[in-house]
């Protein structure tokens, strides 16, 4: 079995041969590469890397699209395309210290970017003709929603706007989603199979709101950029860390074909797989917060042979991934992937 097919039959529940993985770090296994939109490097590196520059310099990509500047200008600060600006701290992706829309009368003046804007896939572009047709495709434009609306605004101003001046937030969101649209249109064009965004809904404890006010607020855009994305023939993966448990049947109704969270055991594993196993297409690892750093190699095992008997036994419904993130153990990665790797439908 192909590897596109292989991805398409696990969202599907339609029979895959296999778990489908998404693992970086093992191309030849690996079902599933990434194109961005944006200055992402064409392979193997992320945002808070050091990448080096056509003259040889030493730079770092801080912000969530990988903006590529030298150590001065992320210790200062650099301003990306949306107006935010981002500075490093200690080689992260860097956070955002001024918010462009943090006083909703900036907003007479703000201008959103430009989707369309003619260099913005060129890495994808030159990593598409690389790959050729061998894997799925997914595309991805980190943020959907709160998150790029909390980093226009801020997050308590978010909240507060959200609450007490929504035709102020709800012409941010249809901005925000106008571009997402325009992106997903793109990245269709281009070849891709499927498009991933992120919003972390979730604190440690709960969602950040009730599912009520999800769906009076943000499921309207959500329902508008997915929609488009099908229209468009592709899958549609959202990312989501924390507790979101109460806001999965919304994410459902809205039409999410993967859920992809890294944090499994913040909701809980066996609470996670025995409500929504089978309802849709799970992409997991085992837990990034609890697990990879800490854990023994055999707890590993067993945690990652749990997520594969609760979410795996549906005929598909399961994604693998492995995570290779700062403060993960590399051995407890390489355990987790091997593991993966021996479970056969």
């Amino acid at each position: 079995m192909d590897k596109y097919t292989r991805v398409k039959k696990a969202i599907s529940f339609s029979g895959p041969d296999r778990i489908p993985m998404w693992a970086p770090e093992d191309p030849e296994y690996s079902d599933i590469e990434t194109i961005f939109a944006g200055r992402m490097p064409l392979v193997g590196t992320t945002a808070g890397s050091e990448v080096k520059s056509d003259k040889g310099e030493k730079l770092r990509l801080i912000g969530v699209d990988g903006i590529a500047v030298t150590d001065e200008e992320a210790s200062i600060g650099i301003k990306d395309e949306w107006g935010s600006v981002w500075k490093d701290f200690s080689g992260t992706e860097g956070m955002i210290i001024e918010h462009p829309l943090s006083d909703w009368k900036n907003f007479k003046n703000y201008k959103f970017p430009d989707p369309y804007k003619e260099n913005r896939l060129d890495d994808a572009v030159q990593k598409m003709e690389m790959l050729g047709d061998k894997y799925y495709i997914l595309a991805i434009q980190w943020s959907a929603l709160l998150e790029r609306i909390a980093w226009l605004m801020g997050h308590d101003n978010l909240f507060i706007n959200m609450l007490k001046n929504r035709s102020f937030f709800n012409e941010v969101a249809e901005g925000v989603s106008e571009y997402a649209i325009g992106i997903i249109k793109r990245f269709a064009k281009l070849g891709a199979h499927g498009i991933m965004m992120s919003d972390d809904w979730g604190t440690q404890r709960s969602s950040w709101i009730k599912p009520e006010t999800f769906d009076e607020v943000f499921k309207p855009f959500y329902q508008k950029i997915i929609k488009e994305a099908h229209n468009q023939g592709l899958d549609f993966h959202l990312h989501t860390c924390g507790n979101f448990f109460d806001l999965i049947p919304n994410l459902i109704d809205c039409g999410v074909d993967v859920l992809n969270t890294w944090q499994p055991r913040v909701i809980g594993i066996e609470k996670l797989g025995r409500s929504y196993a089978g309802k849709l297409c799970f992409q997991l690892s085992s837990d990034i917060q609890m697990t990879l750093p800490s854990a023994t190699a055999e707890e590993v095992r067993k945690e990652t042979e749990l997520i594969i008997k609760l979410f795996g036994s549906h005929d598909g419904g399961l994604i693998g991934i492995t995570y290779a993130g700062p403060q993960v153990k590399e051995e407890n990665v390489k355990v987790m992937f091997e593991t993966f790797k021996k479970f056969k439908y």
